[in-house]
């Protein structure tokens, strides 16, 4: 009975999570544009209904850019929840990425990407701080666990 607790307790301690990025060390835009959605059948690709609408929709891109890196971080790897290394590969400072998030309704919806993680890594791929990007169902938006606003 007290193996397995040693075991997990013996795991716990040799798994540590990577630490968010320091706030002063990126910025994040939005980038609002207004877009007609292209002819659909109305449904993603995994099935699940498009909301139906006439005219143009709000449509989000995010524009993040490098301010400040660690001495050991020299690359940077941005995964979302439906989509992994959308971007893998060197980072200098000053450096900007855009974030393509797709119709807001959508990202609402959970119908298109909602979470991005954007892993900074040393030369030899091991990480070292993190940035997390979620967006609610409500509309709320969160970088690191922090709300930043409200789409």
């Amino acid at each position: 009975m007290q193996m397995p607790l040693l075991l997990i307790l013996f795991f716990s301690l040799f798994q540590t999570d990577v630490p968010f990025k320091q706030n002063s060390d990126f910025e994040i835009k939005l980038d609002y544009r207004f877009k007609p959605r292209p002819g659909t059948d109305g449904y993603s690709a995994d099935g699940t209904k498009l909301n139906a609408s006439t005219g143009v929709l709000p449509y989000l891109i995010l524009n993040l850019k490098i301010l400040k890196l660690d001495t050991l971080e020299t690359k940077i790897k941005v995964n979302s929840n439906l989509v992994a290394n959308i971007i893998n590969k060197k980072v200098t400072e000053g450096d900007v990425f855009p974030l393509d998030m797709g119709f807001t309704e959508d990202v609402k919806d959970k119908v298109t990407a909602h979470l991005y993680t954007v892993t900074f890594l040393t030369a030899k791929k091991e990480p070292v701080s993190k940035i997390v990007i979620t967006i609610d169902e409500d509309g709320n938006f969160f970088v690191n666990n922090e709300r930043r606003g409200k789409l």
